[in-house]
């Protein structure tokens, strides 16, 4: 990981962030348990090569190729999803000017915050916590609403978007 000397830089990939990129956390639950594992993601993803490469050289993480029609590369995609994302989210935080990606990186964040806690010896509350930021983060990114989708969560989906219409 690069050492902070120039702010520009930093500065040039928030508002890279801001434009492309997606940060949030994912949620997959334990085999034959109640329990789930939440874990934060900061993404970019674009056809330019070059700005995904000053990300990995400035914060770490990885380049993927993203394949999308009849198997031709279309698009790469810079992931941060190991155990500098907490760096990297507070990084961005500085300049990143969007409500919506400040309040998501807030979130993961918050998130990175609770792995002191791992596996099935989470306390309820810890548990209770991440998932309330997963339901935030998905609210957040705009996740196309299903028909399964509950009256609280369309309820707090209309108010975050009101909130950040203020």
């Amino acid at each position: 990981m690069k050492e902070v000397k120039d702010d520009r830089d930093l500065i040039y990939l928030c508002g890279l962030f801001d434009g492309e990129g997606y940060a949030g956390i994912s949620k997959s639950m334990f085999p034959n348990s109640p329990y789930a594992n939440f874990s934060p993601c900061i993404s970019i993803e674009m056809t330019d090569f070059e700005p995904l490469v000053a990300l990995q050289n400035y914060f770490g993480g990885r380049i993927y190729l993203t394949r999308h029609r009849k198997g031709k590369i279309s698009s790469r995609r810079w992931r941060c999803k190991t155990s500098q994302i907490d760096w990297v989210a507070n990084s961005l935080l500085k300049y990143v000017i969007i409500p919506r990606k400040r309040r998501v990186l807030e979130c993961v964040v918050s998130c990175v915050k609770t792995r002191k806690y791992i596996g099935t010896h989470v306390p309820y509350e810890v548990m209770e916590l991440r998932q309330q930021l997963y339901d935030e983060c998905r609210l957040l990114n705009s996740y196309r609403e299903s028909s399964s989708e509950d009256e609280n969560f369309k309820v707090r989906k209309l108010q975050l978007t009101l909130e950040f219409e203020n």
